[in-house]
């Protein structure tokens, strides 16, 4: 079974141009940032690249790697903000010379963060790392918008969702494009990490078994941008919608037997899954 990929790069007929579209998240199991290095030293003498863009994010040493492989190369790089452009999105997207983003899209910085297991030690050297991944991401930001790095580290903390005008305002973007209507491209996983994900994101979001909800925290932490800022927000209801209904214990019960069923169901793919990923590896069972 091939690869699924999360960006695609191709070559215009002319040879002179190429695009390359980042429509996922990045990294992980899915590709390797040797195989982008591959395919982006296959384009040949390119002049130009534009660069697509509708990113949640993903592993952060794959989109150093990436950001770095194109701003070293010697072709012209246009970045299009399409859909969002967040976490390691928004470092890929500042490798163009000239960024633009559509009205309709998101720019989205934050803290960079780690999963980690083990002792005080494992704990220790896991911060100081993430320190200094921090330290790297707010120098970036700050040379391309001429924010200090208190300015930065505020906005990163905050997991600040910039609107179109407003990173264009803020200096992340050059300037703003029509809105553009885009296609599912990720699973509500990639989004549901964010503490404060815009609810015009949804559309962009691939509908899977479960249905999509943002998390609760979108409720009680609306998007901070200068637009919500300004917002307040009322809920009406209808009888309907608050007509109380009779749960029964034998309800009760079914709903809970349906839920560890589920749980059952999940936690049997999960492992499966993470099986597939390490056959043909048995020496690292201990890992698996």
């Amino acid at each position: 079974m091939p690869k699924k990929s999360w960006y695609s790069i191709t070559a215009a007929a002319n040879n002179t141009e190429a695009d390359i579209y980042l429509y996922d998240s990045i990294g992980y199991w899915e590709l390797t940032t040797k195989d982008f290095a591959r395919d982006l030293k296959a384009l040949g003498d390119v002049s130009k690249i534009n660069l697509h863009i509708n990113c949640p994010g993903g592993d952060v040493f794959d989109g150093t790697a990436i950001y770095n492989l194109l701003k070293d190369h010697k072709a012209e790089v246009e970045t299009w903000i399409e859909g969002i452009a967040a976490s390691m999105g928004s470092v890929i997207a500042l490798a163009g010379d000239t960024v633009h983003i559509a009205e309709n899209a998101y720019y989205m910085v934050h803290n960079p963060s780690a999963g980690v297991r083990g002792g005080e030690r494992a704990l220790e050297k896991t911060k100081s790392l993430l320190a200094k991944v921090k330290t790297t991401m707010k120098s970036l930001y700050s040379s391309r918008t001429g924010m200090s790095d208190e300015e930065i580290s505020q906005v990163m903390d905050d997991e600040t969702w910039y609107t179109g005008a407003e990173a264009v305002e803020a200096g992340f973007a050059t300037d703003t494009t029509e809105a553009v209507e885009m296609a599912a491209s990720f699973s509500a996983d990639h989004l549901n990490q964010f503490k404060h994900t815009p609810q015009a994101n949804s559309a962009l979001v691939i509908q899977g078994p479960t249905e999509f909800r943002f998390p609760p925290a979108v409720a009680d932490n609306p998007p901070k941008t200068k637009e919500t800022q300004a917002m307040t927000t009322t809920t009406s209801t209808t009888p309907a919608a608050t007509a109380a209904i009779e749960v029964t214990p034998e309800m009760k019960a079914q709903i809970a037997a349906d839920a560890r069923a589920q749980f059952v169901t999940d936690e049997k793919k999960r492992k499966d899954d993470i099986k597939a990923v390490f056959k043909g590896f048995e020496a690292h069972s201990t890992l698996m």
